[in-house]
């Protein structure tokens, strides 16, 4: 199927993604847990990350609210995903929680 002629078939579409990769990846240690990554491919061949879960941390102002970017490999967003994901481990902190990505 091609993402462009979809596109321009339904103009009304703003942005259409494939998805391209899906991981589980197991965090270790004392705030360990399961969580899902996924890859999307854009229009222009590019991917996009997206995360199920963010770790909380009680040194955050705020929640985390990761804004992604666009990259040529599926290596380079997977990377992001889980710096995003693991932004304010600290395992120092015994005060961190995992918070799901209501957007996932």
């Amino acid at each position: 199927m091609n993402l462009n002629e979809l596109k321009e078939k339904f103009v009304i579409i703003d942005k259409i993604c494939e998805l391209s990769e899906q991981f589980s990846v197991d965090i270790k240690g004392s705030c360990g847990r399961n969580i899902k990554i996924k890859i999307w491919r854009r229009l222009n061949g590019n991917y996009e990350p997206d995360i199920s879960h963010f770790i909380f941390s009680d040194k955050q102002k705020g929640p985390h609210s990761p804004v992604f970017h666009s990259h040529a490999s599926i290596e380079d967003a997977f990377r992001e995903a889980i710096n995003h994901g693991l932004m304010y481990y600290d395992k120092e902190n015994e005060n961190i929680s995992w918070v799901e990505n209501e957007y996932f």
